[in-house]
């Protein structure tokens, strides 16, 4: 066979086949199917930000077109379609010409044209879209795209109170969540250098993560009158991303404004630049008019590192032992891909610092490995040459000083993180122990916590200081807000603890601290444990909670360990014994001002009135050194009555008076201006007004205190001061009383344990 014979061979083949596809109608098919289909995927792709569908749908909805195909063109080869509807066609061209299709030729093209036309103003429509999105937020045109925005969103509110809500990620990606989340969290903190914007803190606003509750209930709770929210989408296919943000107003949950942005996620850096820029800019058109925005943005230009510091921060906010030394990590892995992360530096010193803080170092050390502190040190100093007017970095400085004692530095950095952020939470929070002023200390932690509303950390120091103020209404109303924020942040259960504590509920008491233990591991938690044990009489599992609490502990701690065994052999009668454990604690062995007011006040308890004069003198002096840092009132006014006690032996009256004066007149206050007084603080008013020689009115403050729920029956038994009460009848009736309380207490502890260990039984009764 010739050349030319063989091309007309093979040209009759793909001709003939051509035909037979023709006739088949599986080339109208094919066409068919792509301009039906592809318009179905285009309006998926537009919508999928308003309708929330994740990352995956589009993929999915491809990969299905495409599988779709073969079989759609398999089944029109095999099968037609006409009038006679659907028959297997076993390739009889004369049957199949004489059947006309179910729709004529004319019919079929004109809905071709009909849908490529569709298809055609569909990516019109996504191409215009995708114009505006760029052009809206290219730094270069800012001013004109954000015309556009402004006559579109509504007149100005007057509120100046924004919270800005963790991004939503529609993707699988537990990665790309952590993004979403610290690109909420960079919009956050440029809006908060916005002049006259008041952005509510990170920890309150990402409390909502996950969380479904309306804007409105939202914005009730950070009250804030405004809310930022938004989405982000990315597309494993090209690597893009789609970031959608709205500003919403909480009144009604109306939009204020609204846009999309979709960019190359490679291109993070310049992402983050533009998106802040223009919803900052946005933000104070809605809010005042046109105004500018003096931020200079640097936050990562590495998506890893974004990630990263959104983990560490998530694991920062836990304020437990795990989550500090996770932060640890997470934050140094994104200061090894971005060495110029401020925030980044910011976290490693705080996440370093708080170790130490909380007493976790010991546990966190290992050989070789740095001092936690001059880790968080050095952070500080690589966040402050970044930027030294940066009011996190000094409020971290300001914690490290506070942690080493140096309280004048502290004071002064604290007041520059305050001066730079003054809406910077944990500024003020960290500030507020250094005031010697109950109120103004009050102040600082109230105004931490209307900042950031939802921290647990500073709800817990508001609910403390209310307890000591005796305002348990009120604490209980900010351990109810704590809990709902964070089930599983250990000191609210401290908190609820001391609430029982002082309520006389020891075995409930018991039970909360136990749950704070088992979150947090805490060397406090474990003594108070062994605190609670002991009062109940419980001498073996106290024993169990010293040995745990003890090798980790702070050896500044020592002391009250020698206290717990003055407490132990009061309880047991021996006397001996608990002049021994005095001893100890009359010889500190670096005095400073609370080691010396514990040495006058076990002086004076082992009847030596002289040294309890000498130490309590020498208090006085170091505290004089130090008069801004707050005292524990506590045991302040007991080592004050052991001295006036102490004057009083020594017939030095004036000084016994003076004292003693000064003493009532705090007392007095205390309960009177408190809703609650404490039981403590009756026990203390109990023991003034016997020194006072008002014996009867001693005995009624002493009843208030069991009536409160003192417990302390052991103390009364070596006080000196009660001595002379010791042999009234009343005394001792209320001291049986208190003792019998105490035992029915025991008996409902064992009997709850017993509950506890006794395995369960299978019944047949219905649930």
């Amino acid at each position: 066979m010739s050349e030319s014979q063989t091309k007309q061979t093979n040209t009759g083949w793909l001709v003939s086949l051509y035909d037979e596809l023709k006739r088949r109608r599986v080339i109208r098919t094919a066409t068919l199917y792509v301009v039906m289909l592809w318009p179905i995927i285009q309006v998926v792709d537009i919508l999928s930000p308003t309708l929330a569908l994740p990352d995956s749908a589009i993929r999915y909805l491809v990969m299905g077109f495409a599988t779709g195909l073969p079989l759609v063109l398999l089944a029109a080869w095999l099968f037609d379609l006409n009038q006679r509807g659907i028959v297997r066609d076993h390739g009889d061209s004369h049957s199949a010409e004489t059947d006309e299709g179910l729709l004529g030729p004319r019919t079929e093209l004109a809905i071709i044209l009909l849908l490529l036309i569709i298809v055609a103003g569909l990516f019109y429509i996504q191409l215009q879209l995708e114009e505006s999105s760029a052009s809206s937020v290219a730094v270069s045109s800012l001013p004109t795209a954000l015309d556009g925005v402004e006559s579109k969103v509504r007149e100005p509110i007057s509120s100046n109170r924004v919270a800005v809500l963790p991004f939503e990620s529609f993707s699988e990606d537990a990665n790309d969540r952590f993004f979403a989340e610290g690109l909420a969290e960079e919009l956050l903190n440029v809006l908060a250098g916005v002049p006259g914007l008041q952005v509510a803190a990170r920890t309150s606003s990402f409390a909502y993560r996950g969380v479904r509750k309306s804007v409105q209930q939202i914005g009730h709770e950070l009250q804030v009158d405004v809310i930022l929210e938004g989405s982000v989408r990315r597309n494993d296919i090209d690597n893009t991303i789609r970031v959608t943000a709205q500003l919403i107003d909480v009144r009604d949950g109306a939009h204020l404004w609204s846009q999309a942005y979709d960019r190359q996620f490679s291109d993070l850096f310049k992402i983050q630049d533009e998106i802040a820029a223009a919803v900052a800019k946005a933000l104070q058109i809605t809010l005042f008019g046109v105004g500018s925005v003096n931020r200079q943005l640097r936050a990562s230009a590495s998506p890893e590192a974004m990630i990263l510091y959104s983990m560490g921060q998530t694991e920062l906010d836990r304020r437990n032992e795990t989550g500090l030394k996770d932060a640890v990590r997470f934050f140094q892995r994104a200061l090894d891909l971005d060495p110029g992360y401020i925030a980044a530096w910011v976290g490693l010193a705080d996440a370093s610092a708080l170790q130490v803080s909380y007493g976790f170092e010991s546990r966190a050390q290992t050989p070789g490995q740095p001092d936690l502190l001059a880790v968080a040190q050095a952070a500080v100093d690589k966040g402050l040459q970044l930027d030294s007017e940066s009011g996190m970095v000094w409020a971290s400085q300001g914690l490290i000083y506070r942690i080493k004692s140096d309280d004048e530095a502290a004071r002064e950095a604290l007041l520059k993180a305050i001066g730079y952020s003054p809406n910077y939470a944990m500024a003020h929070m960290w500030y507020a122990p250094l005031l010697a002023n109950v109120d103004a200390q009050l102040a600082e932690f109230e105004t931490a916590f209307k900042l950031d509303p939802r921290s647990s950390v500073a709800g817990y120091n508001v609910a403390n200081l209310y307890l000591d103020l005796g305002r348990d209404a009120e604490a209980m109303e900010v351990f109810a807000s704590i809990v709902d924020a964070n089930p599983n942040y250990a000191p609210a259960y401290q908190l609820s603890a001391r609430i029982s504590r002082s309520r006389g509920r020891i075995v409930d008491a018991i039970r909360q601290s136990e749950k704070a233990y088992e979150l947090s591991s805490s060397a406090q938690v474990a003594f108070e444990l062994a605190e609670l044990h002991l009062s109940l009489g419980n001498y073996t599992e106290a024993n169990t909670w010293v040995s745990i609490a003890k090798p980790i502990d702070k050896p500044e701690n020592t002391l009250r360990y020698d206290w717990l065994e003055v407490q132990r052999h009061a309880m047991q009668g021996d006397l001996d014994q608990v002049q021994q454990a005095l001893q100890r604690m009359v010889q500190p062995s670096e005095p400073d001002y609370e080691r010396s007011l514990i040495a006058s006040y076990a002086a004076y308890l082992m009847g030596n009135p002289q040294t309890a004069i000498d130490y309590w003198r020498q208090a006085q002096k170091l505290g004089e050194q130090h008069p801004q840092k707050m005292r524990p009132v506590d045991l302040q006014q007991f080592a004050r009555l052991g001295a006036i006690h102490a004057y009083q032996q020594l017939g030095q009256v004036e000084l016994a008076t003076d004292l003693l004066v000064a003493l009532k007149a705090d007392l007095d206050e205390a309960v009177a201006s408190a809703v609650r007084a404490n039981p403590d603080v009756w026990y203390r008013h109990a023991l003034a007004n016997q020194l006072a020689g008002q014996q009867r009115l001693a005995l009624i403050s002493l009843q208030r205190a069991i009536d409160e729920g003192w417990v302390a029956f052991w103390q009364a038994r070596i006080e000196p001061i009660l001595q002379p009460v010791s042999v009234e009848p009343d005394f001792q009736a209320m001291m049986a009383g208190l003792q019998t309380r105490i035992h029915l207490s025991r008996g409902q502890y064992e009997l709850e344990q017993s509950f506890a260990a006794r395995p369960a039984t299978s019944g047949s009764g219905s649930e």
